[in-house]
């Protein structure tokens, strides 16, 4: 139930101000915590960073990239709610099971889609989804990045991914670092929202990874890690990894029998 969730974080994207400022005015401030951004792979990418409970995203056409975008925040457990007035839309709303509006909604309407949204996040998060066998996660999954400043915690952290996923871990103490490694391919990125969002150069890494669709698993952490504190913060993201890893393993079995 959606009760249980205390003020749920909602992330609002719309290029137009009378568009945002219908759907603000439609969700009770007491009830949400909400957030607006205007660039739409922004508030998706923070969303996965802060845990936000959905997205609400108005946009006309939506590309690859960003298609790919809300695949992975839907990867995260985000609930994401489109508002547009084309099929493109439309269609992409089903694809990635989200709820839809058309710009001429009414505030019911816009209670309802989100109060589903948010249930559908809290649903997800609250449920462990059954996981491939860990010869079949080599293939899904076969190379995780772990992009933090303290290598020797990074490295902690890297050891038990790799015991508990079986996944090779490669591990970054810089953007720049990251932006080489971007060619050998991996299949996840595990960082602090800050390295992506804080610098030119974190923020081109980003747009790099949205276009190649990777999902990023935000570091909660504020407070600088060290080793014994390493080993706590890689199980509580656990629970994020392992829902890329099975949504790898749907996309990849979906891919072979097409």
């Amino acid at each position: 139930m959606v009760s249980r969730v205390a003020r749920p974080r909602v992330i609002l994207a719309s290029p137009e101000a009378g568009v945002t400022v219908r759907l603000i005015a439609s969700l009770n401030p007491k009830r949400y915590r909400i957030e607006h951004l205007h660039d739409a792979s922004e508030a998706l990418l923070r969303a996965e960073f802060v845990l936000a409970h959905a997205v609400v995203l108005h946009a006309n056409a939506i590309d690859e990239p960003l298609r790919r975008r809300l695949e992975s925040a839907r990867v995260h457990g985000v609930g994401l709610v489109l508002v547009g007035d084309t099929a493109d839309v439309e269609r992409v709303a089903d694809e990635v099971d989200a709820h839809y509006l058309t710009t001429g909604f009414t505030v019911p309407e816009v209670k309802r889609r989100v109060l589903d949204a948010v249930s559908d996040a809290h649903l997800e998060r609250s449920s462990e989804p059954s996981l491939p066998s860990r010869r079949d996660l080599r293939t899904v999954v076969r190379r995780v990045l772990l992009l933090l400043e303290e290598r020797e915690a990074a490295e902690v952290m890297a050891a038990l991914l790799r015991g508990q996923l079986s996944v090779a871990c490669d591990v970054t103490t810089s953007v720049d670092e990251a932006l080489g490694e971007l060619e050998r391919g991996f299949d996840c990125v595990v960082a602090r929202p800050a390295k992506l969002l804080g610098s030119k150069a974190g923020a081109d890494f980003a747009r790099k990874l949205a276009r190649r669709g990777v999902p990023v698993v935000p570091v909660p952490a504020t407070e600088e890690l060290d080793a014994a504190t390493a080993g706590a913060v890689a199980w509580s993201l656990l629970p994020q990894i392992r829902r890329t890893v099975a949504a790898r393993e749907r996309r990849a079995n979906d891919s072979a029998t097409r």
